[in-house]
């Protein structure tokens, strides 16, 4: 599953951080943002590949 994590600033200085879990989630994000394009100021993609906490004990059991 797709996770992303943005951050979304206007012009007038707004700051929104808005999580996208799976892939349809960051294509509704992405045609939204097309509609504001001459509001926001810039998007970026903080973090990909977010985990749940389960997802992240499964992962690093292996590690311990």
């Amino acid at each position: 599953m797709e996770t992303t994590l943005f951050e979304v600033k206007f012009y007038d200085g707004r700051k929104f951080m808005v999580f996208c879990y799976g892939k349809n989630q960051k294509n509704r994000f992405r045609e939204f943002t097309l509609k504001l394009k001459n509001e926001i100021e810039s998007i970026e993609e903080l973090s990909n590949g977010i985990h749940t906490i389960s997802e992240f004990e499964k992962i690093t059991t292996n590690l311990v």
